[in-house]
C-alpha cells in the first residue's frame, strides 16, 4: 500500500512539476529535449530564429545522459510528506540541486523503474544557459512566438533587394513649343511644355537594397544602411517641320520690346517668297539616388508583432534638367543667304543635395507565412540647391540661347523636411527567403527644378544690354511614389 501511495504522489508530483515550470517560461527547454523548436521572436525583414541544429541536438544527448537520484522522497525542498505539493521544488530554485527526468521517480518495481544511480548535480539558475547557450538570457524568451509557418531562420541579419516602378511629377515649365498653320506668324498650338502638354510624369524604374545586423539574440538593436536609387527619367520629343508646306514651328515668349507675347519662328512657309525649314528638341531628365544609415531599436513585442524605432542618417540628391536646341534653314528671299543655319541650344540645370537625421518606426504583424510592414519616417536637415543658366548660338547673341541668355550659377540653402511612408506585404516563400511587394510615398516640398529657372521675358533689341531675361530660382516642390517588388532574406 505504500508503494501505491509513493506511486500515486510522485506521478502527480510531476504534473504539477510540469505545470509550473510553463507559466515560468521554460516550455522552450521541454521541448529542446523532445526534439522541438523552442518559441522564438519574430522581426521583419530578417526575423530573428533559433539557434543551430547543433544546439538542438546537444540538448538531447544531455537529456539521455541525465541519471536518476536515489532519494525517492527527497527530491522537493520542502520539509512535507511526499503527498504535500505547497513546497516549492528545488529545481526552480537559483541553487544547486539535482535533476530528475520523470521515467527516475517511478515506484520500484515499475515496468519502466530504472535502477537509481548517483545525481547530476547541475546549476538550478543556469539551465536555459545551459540548453540554449550562454550568449541568451531567460527574458529573452518572454516575448517570443513560434514560427507559425513552421519554418526555422537564421540570426544574425537581414536583407533586402526591391525593384523600383516609381512615377513622379510632371515638370512644371511655360509654354516650350508651339506649332500653327501654314503661314501663320503667330502659331499657338502648345506641343510641349505649359499646363497643355507638360513634360516629365513617366515611370522612373530604380533599385533599393536594405542590410542590416542585429547585435543581440534577442532582436532589440541593430544596425543597417539602405541605398536607392532611381534610372534617370529621361524624355525626348522632336518637332520637325520640312518639305513643301512646311506648318509654322516656333519657340514662344513674351516680347518686352513689343509689350506683347510673340514666336521666335523656327519654320515659316511665306508662300512665294519661299520658306524657312527647321526642327526643335527638347529634352528632360531626372534622377534621383539617396544613402541612408539607420539604428533599429525594439519599442514593443508581441507573440506575432512588433514595433521599432528608427534613427539614422540621411543623404539625398535630386537632379533635374532641360535642354532646348532648335535649328533653321534658311529657305526665304532676302536677308540671310539660302541654305544658312542658325542654332540655338539652351540648357537649364538643378542639383538639390540634402543631408540631415531622420526618426522613424516601422510596425511588423505575422499571421502564419504573411507579414504585413509599414515605414513612416521624417527627415530633417539641409538641402543645398544648385542652379545652373548655359546658352549657346551662332547668331548675334554668340554663346547665349533664344531663352538661356541670363547665364550664371545660383546657390542657396534651404532647412527643410523629407517626409517618407510605406507598407510592404511579404510572404514567406522558404525558410530564408520572402516575397515581397510593397508602395512607397517620399516628399520633398523645397527643391530647386529646371523649368523655376526660366524666364521667358526676353528683350530683343539688340542695342544696348537687355533688360530681360533675369535671373530666376524659384522654389518648387516634388514628389516620387509607385510599387515595391522584391526579396527579403535572413542570415
Amino acid at each position: 500500500m505504500r508503494d501505491s501511495n509513493m506511486n500515486k504522489n510522485r506521478k502527480a508530483l510531476s504534473l504539477a512539476l510540469g505545470g509550473m515550470i510553463v507559466p515560468l517560461g521554460l516550455a522552450n527547454i521541454l521541448e529542446h529535449a523532445s526534439g522541438q523548436e523552442p518559441a522564438r521572436p519574430q522581426s521583419s525583414v530578417g526575423r530573428i530564429g533559433d539557434e543551430s541544429d547543433s544546439v538542438a541536438e546537444s540538448v538531447t544527448n544531455q537529456a539521455q545522459t541525465l541519471e536518476a537520484d536515489n532519494r525517492p522522497e527527497a527530491f522537493r525542498k520542502n520539509t512535507g510528506t511526499a503527498s504535500d505539493f505547497s513546497g516549492t521544488p528545488d529545481f526552480l530554485e537559483t541553487q544547486q540541486g539535482d535533476f530528475y527526468t520523470a521515467s527516475h521517480l517511478q515506484a520500484p518495481g515499475a515496468a519502466n523503474y530504472q535502477v537509481p544511480s548517483a545525481p547530476v548535480s547541475y546549476n538550478t539558475g543556469s539551465i536555459y544557459d545551459s540548453v540554449v547557450g550562454s550568449s541568451e538570457s531567460m527574458p529573452c524568451t518572454s516575448g517570443c512566438g513560434t514560427n507559425t509557418c513552421g519554418t526555422k531562420l537564421a540570426k544574425l541579419g537581414w536583407a533586402e533587394v526591391d525593384a523600383l516602378l516609381w512615377w513622379g511629377p510632371n515638370s512644371s515649365t511655360p509654354p516650350l513649343v508651339v506649332s500653327g498653320p501654314v503661314g501663320s506668324l503667330t502659331p499657338n498650338n502648345v506641343l510641349a511644355g505649359g499646363n497643355q502638354a507638360p513634360l516629365g510624369g513617366g515611370l522612373l524604374p530604380g533599385i533599393r537594397a536594405n542590410v542590416g545586423v542585429w547585435l543581440d539574440d534577442c532582436e532589440t538593436t541593430g544596425i543597417g544602411g539602405r541605398f536607392t536609387t532611381l534610372l534617370t527619367g529621361d524624355t525626348t520629343q522632336s518637332f520637325v517641320s520640312n518639305g513643301p508646306n512646311p506648318t509654322s514651328l516656333g519657340l514662344p515668349f513674351f516680347n518686352v520690346s513689343g509689350a506683347a507675347p510673340d514666336v521666335f519662328l523656327v519654320a515659316l512657309d511665306t508662300g512665294v517668297n519661299g520658306a524657312d525649314t527647321g526642327s526643335i528638341t527638347v529634352n528632360n531628365q531626372t534622377s534621383f539616388l539617396q544613402a541612408e544609415a539607420y539604428g533599429r531599436f525594439l519599442l514593443a513585442r508581441a507573440q506575432t508583432a512588433r514595433a521599432d524605432l528608427l534613427g539614422g542618417y540621411t543623404f539625398a540628391r535630386l537632379d533635374d534638367s532641360l535642354g532646348i536646341l532648335s535649328r533653321t534653314v534658311d529657305g526665304i528671299t532676302g536677308g540671310a543667304p539660302d541654305g544658312t543655319v542658325e542654332t540655338f541650344n539652351d540648357q537649364f540645370s538643378t542639383q538639390n543635395t540634402f543631408h540631415g537625421g531622420h526618426i522613424g518606426f516601422t510596425t511588423d504583424i505575422t499571421r502564419g507565412c504573411w507579414t504585413f510592414s509599414t515605414l513612416s519616417k521624417v527627415s530633417i536637415g539641409n538641402m543645398r540647391q544648385v542652379g545652373t543658366v548655359a546658352g549657346s548660338g551662332n547668331n548675334l547673341q554668340n554663346n547665349q540661347g533664344f531663352y538661356a541668355r541670363n547665364i550664371g550659377t545660383q546657390t542657396r540653402d534651404v532647412f527643410t523636411f523629407l517626409p517618407e511612408a510605406g507598407a510592404k506585404l511579404r510572404y514567406q516563400v522558404t525558410p530564408k527567403v520572402m516575397f515581397n511587394v510593397g508602395y512607397s510615398f517620399l516628399f520633398f516640398p523645397d527643391v530647386a527644378m529646371s523649368g523655376g529657372l526660366m524666364d521667358t521675358n526676353i528683350d530683343i533689341t539688340p542695342i544696348g544690354a537687355p533688360v530681360a531675361p533675369q535671373p530666376r530660382f524659384a522654389n518648387d516642390s516634388f514628389y516620387l511614389h509607385g510599387i515595391d517588388l522584391g526579396l527579403s532574406f535572413s542570415f
